[in-house]
């Protein structure tokens, strides 16, 4: 036997063992409950199958042969180095670790469990995913691996079975075990193994030495192998294909691929380094212009867009002006708001010993910030009630919701105050809705929906207002 058996149960019954959800050659990953809360919980435990056993009767794991102990040892280490790297990440796109302990004479790691399955289960059967889907997933897993690129780490397995989804179906990337961590001159300070998965690995993943400095561009080839198989839903060629015949074009254009994506395909799986993206954000300005349409076409049917929303920003300046009548009054009022959450986060620090809960403010667990129900809240875009997480200054940081006194309505992140996210969405009172990236309480890039006909504009935002990209009918067809 080498799994743990359904039932078992592990840190003295906080987590039960319900089934195996997959296994490689260094570990084994469960579904599990979280049995005090009722939730459950993915947990991946260290074994490594080619040298370990279990103990059917205790679920003990050892390593019958002496001369393989001391390899163990180091993997073993390794693993629980990965889950802390790991930890430290935070970001919306990217797996949160919630746990971390050793058991059974091994070690093991638990993680939100996604419920949407990965973008291997979404194209099997070579099933191709639409443009718009599989550009959406890639831009999110973009702004992952950019991420963790500004933090000096490659990946180096990107690839769709380790993109999962969440229950919005947003991409969560995992399994770092052959993530390399490298410092400021570029060097590896990590010494974990160089695997390969084929079609998904650049030509200097296979030899020796070839990712012993910082690469952004081994993750991009990665990128856009995984683009590919989304958009055809066949497995990309392998490296030493792609240096002998090139990306097959021919197949993405059957399938009615944008051209601009074509070439940011080709361009991100050149056999050379020196020939691909150096950058993320290259990458992503490539699929998300159209340099065949003129941008006085964006703005002529954005204009046409707007004559609707005019009266939307009508009623927004006459809120503004109300509001300016009773300023004084609500300086007050907001001065006490932020005053408030002060105390009772003071209080809290004060008293971090003791078991208090407040029906206002609560700590978490799991983020270390402090919760609101209620707070008053004025951003560049407006004011209104506040609920979610803030910071030690009663700043809005973490996930909340901001519902402004005109009606719109913002879900999402925030950081340090500021609307910032790369999965949010923004409600008008009038029913349109902007799901997509935030920043600095900015649209920026992601799709914005006219209830009234159920238009759409796909594509980067400059000042609120479309950029660079292209509108839709409701039935997904490009506005001439």
């Amino acid at each position: 036997m080498t799994e743990l058996t359904t039932g078992r149960v592990l840190q003295e019954n906080k987590y039960k063992i319900e089934d195996v959800l997959g296994q490689g050659g260094f570990g084994i990953t469960y579904l599990a409950e979280q049995t005090m809360l009722g939730r459950k919980v993915a947990i991946k435990e260290f074994f490594m199958k080619e040298y370990c056993e279990r103990d059917e009767s205790t679920s003990h794991v050892s390593i019958p042969s002496t001369g393989s102990q001391e390899i163990v040892k180091r993997y073993q280490e390794k693993f629980l180095k990965e889950a802390r790297n790991i930890a430290k990440l935070k970001h919306q796109h990217i797996v949160r670790i919630m746990d971390v302990f050793e058991e059974n004479g091994t070690a093991y790691y638990v993680m939100e469990y996604m419920e949407g399955g990965s973008l291997s289960d979404k194209v099997r059967n070579n099933k191709a995913l639409s443009e718009e889907k599989a550009t959406r997933y890639i831009l999110q897993l973009a702004e992952a691996v950019d991420y963790i690129h500004k933090k000096r780490i490659n990946h180096l397995d990107i690839k769709p079975s380790n993109v999962l989804l969440d229950e919005n179906d947003n991409v969560v990337l995992i399994d770092f075990g052959l993530s390399k961590q490298y410092d400021t001159g570029g060097i590896q300070t990590s010494n974990t193994p160089v695997g390969i998965s084929e079609g998904y690995a650049p030509m200097e993943q296979y030899k020796q030495g070839g990712v012993s400095e910082f690469s952004p561009e081994a993750d991009i080839y990665a990128l856009g192998a995984t683009y590919f198989k989304l958009l055809t839903g066949i497995n990309p060629p392998s490296a030493s294909d792609i240096y002998e015949d090139g990306v097959p074009v021919d197949i993405l254009r059957s399938k009615d691929v944008n051209e601009n994506i074509i070439n940011a395909i080709c361009k991100a799986m050149e056999p050379k380094k020196k020939d691909r993206y150096h950058s993320i954000s290259d990458f992503i300005e490539t699929i998300t212009f159209d340099d065949k349409e003129p941008e006085t076409e964006i703005i002529v049917i954005s204009a046409v867009k707007e004559k609707e929303k005019e009266k939307v920003k009508v009623k927004e300046k006459e809120q503004e002006q109300k509001k300016e009548k009773k300023k004084y009054k609500f300086e007050i009022k907001y001065l006490l708001w932020i005053i408030f959450p002060s105390i009772i986060l003071i209080s809290i620090l004060l008293y971090n010993g003791c078991n208090h809960k407040s029906s206002q403010l609560v700590e978490s667990a799991d983020s270390m910030g402090i919760w609101t129900d209620s707070m008053y809240y004025k951003s560049s875009l407006g004011t209104g009630i506040y609920r979610g997480y803030i910071d030690e200054k009663g700043m809005p940081d973490g996930n909340g919701s901001l519902i402004f006194n005109d009606g719109r309505k913002y879900s999402g992140s925030f950081v340090h105050g500021e609307m910032e996210g790369d999965s949010v969405i923004f409600m008008y009172d009038n029913g349109d809705e902007f799901r997509g990236k935030f920043y600095k309480n900015e649209f920026k890039m992601g799709r914005y929906t006219i209830k009234s006909d159920g238009s759409y504009f796909y594509g980067t935002f400059k000042n609120g207002q479309p950029d660079k990209g292209k509108w839709y009918t409701k039935n997904g067809k490009i506005i001439p």
